[in-house]
């Protein structure tokens, strides 16, 4: 998984603010190196699948490029912040 976790920016317009807090803009490093500005906050409420998750932190940025190179539905790619306190398994 990925240092934090990332969303499309397509999304950030859409999360009400009373679930955002210390929202900021932070520069981002891709495995390219390449670094942009983007935007960063706390979503203060995520549901997945009916389970409600604590606070974490999420940067939106430009996925596209990724759905386009993938051929893939992405939306996103989570990170530590969301598995740091999870038992996973990979079947």
């Amino acid at each position: 998984g990925a240092e934090v976790n990332l969303l499309d920016k397509r999304f950030f317009d859409k999360i009400d603010e009373q679930f955002l807090a210390n929202v900021h803009v932070e520069l981002l490093t891709g495995l390219d190196n390449s670094t942009q500005d983007v935007i960063a906050a706390d979503v203060l409420n995520t549901k997945v699948k009916g389970s409600d998750l604590s606070a974490m932190r999420y940067v939106f940025t430009d996925l596209s490029h990724l759905r386009r190179n993938f051929n893939a539905p992405l939306d996103g790619l989570l990170g530590v912040p969301f598995f740091k306190d999870k038992v996973i398994s990979i079947d």
